[in-house]
């Protein structure tokens, strides 16, 4: 028997203001490194925007309720058109989304300067490029570096430059595996029970 669903369905969330928060009612705002809510940057992947009754002083570690969906208000941070792609500025204002910028909401209705707060409907759609939202891919991570990949490339991680890298596997790299100088032509792989590794050896005859 169900008692409850584990499906969370609010378009809201509360959370703890990371940092002092003053008139911040219709900002973007993101998670900081701890988890808390600050106001999110310019193009920033922003969480959602703080409702109308946001206190006009909000202290650190104070709830604080987030809009993460549907459609709520932003105050712009500059003239936008209804359907625009909306990012935050550096104030966590409505501004039209440019290239590199995460899409936060879309703009229903116009406003011809900063301060209007006006209707949004918040999408997260990802960030901007050349005119059309960005997909979400492997290469796009900021701890992924891919360079001329070939066809059977795997991922693995790189402790030098700290990142996740395409290379071609060989057998050497398995771990139980210990290949020397090859002797020629049709050498096989048996196991060593000393090294616990499997060796290359010359074909038998």
């Amino acid at each position: 028997m169900f008692i409850s669903t584990g499906i969370n369905d609010t378009p809201t969330i509360v959370g703890k203001a990371g940092i002092p928060l003053v008139n911040a009612a219709f900002l973007a705002v993101k998670f900081d490194e701890a988890g808390n809510i600050v106001p999110a940057g310019a193009g920033e992947n922003a969480l959602g925007l703080l409702i109308a009754s946001t206190p006009e002083h909000v202290d650190v570690g104070e709830d604080v309720t987030v809009q993460i969906k549907d459609i709520g208000l932003w105050v712009t941070g500059d003239a936008v058109s209804a359907g625009a792609e909306l990012t935050p500025d550096a104030s966590g204002k409505a501004v039209t989304a440019t290239e590199g910028a995460f899409i936060l909401a879309i703009a229903l209705e116009s406003a011809a300067a900063e301060g209007a707060v006006i209707k949004a409907q918040v999408i997260k759609a990802g960030y901007k490029a050349d005119g059309e939202v960005a997909p979400l891919t492997l290469a796009g991570l900021t701890d992924v570096d891919i360079t001329d990949i070939q066809d059977g490339d795997a991922i693995v991680y790189d402790a030098t430059a700290e990142k996740y890298v395409n290379k071609a596997l060989a057998l050497e790299d398995l771990s139980d595996v210990e290949i020397t100088e090859p002797e020629g032509d049709g050498d096989s792989l048996k196991y060593d029970e000393t090294s616990g590794k499997w060796v290359n050896v010359a074909e038998e005859v």
